[in-house]
């Protein structure tokens, strides 16, 4: 199987997307969003990719909604909405997975629920819950686990904590104080994360 790295941008304002293949040599203007509600299209947006879609969460004025962009079809489709809707979750994907973890609900509280988003099945499944209810955190994939580390429990004090979930055994294991040292500012922005590989000799 060839796997076809590819970037998705999005443009600023409205619902305009760009895609790039691999080394930014090509690229191509997605099709439009079709989503016209003002909420949307003007409110903060969350997205990951699972395999060759791209998932796009967003506040509707109805509630939080689902878009996904399937790169086989070159089209947007609607849902399938979360099982538990939710903005300002830690979000990472590993291969045709998406997982997303903690967040917002639609009555603006703070929850320690976990889903998982395959795109094969285009299906969401409940994962365990974290120890911590936690909104506004960052998420990343290490060593074939999922990490979520930082922001702001239910109270919304700071969380120096991180959890790491292994797929295989559908569990999660606390990091206690691994962010015990950083400094906190006053903003809701989840931790900047970037990840690196190094190669010793």
């Amino acid at each position: 199987m060839l796997v076809q790295p590819y970037v998705f941008v999005h443009s600023g304002g409205g619902s305009l997307w760009t895609m790039f293949d691999k080394g930014f040599k090509n690229f191509r203007q997605l099709p439009e969003l079709p989503m016209h509600d003002y909420c949307f299209v003007h409110s903060d947006k969350e997205t990951v990719c699972a395999g060759a879609q791209l998932i796009v969460v967003g506040r509707e004025l109805e509630g939080i909604v689902v878009w996904r962009y399937e790169l086989e079809n070159n089209k947007w489709f609607k849902g399938p909405a979360m099982i538990t809707p939710r903005v300002m979750y830690g979000s990472a994907s590993r291969g045709t997975d998406a997982f997303f973890a903690g967040g917002i609900n639609e009555v603006y509280q703070a929850v320690n629920i976990a889903e998982k988003y395959n795109a094969d099945t285009k299906t969401w499944t409940v994962i365990h819950e974290m120890h911590k209810k936690r909104k506004f955190s960052s998420a990343f994939f290490l060593g074939g686990k999922f990490y979520v580390i930082g922001g702001r429990d239910e109270n919304n004090e700071n969380l120096t904590c991180g959890e790491r979930y292994d797929d295989e055994t559908n569990s999660w294991e606390l990091i206690p104080d691994m962010l015990k040292d950083m400094a906190f500012t006053s903003s809701h922005s989840p931790p900047l994360i970037a990840w690196s590989t190094t190669t010793s000799t």
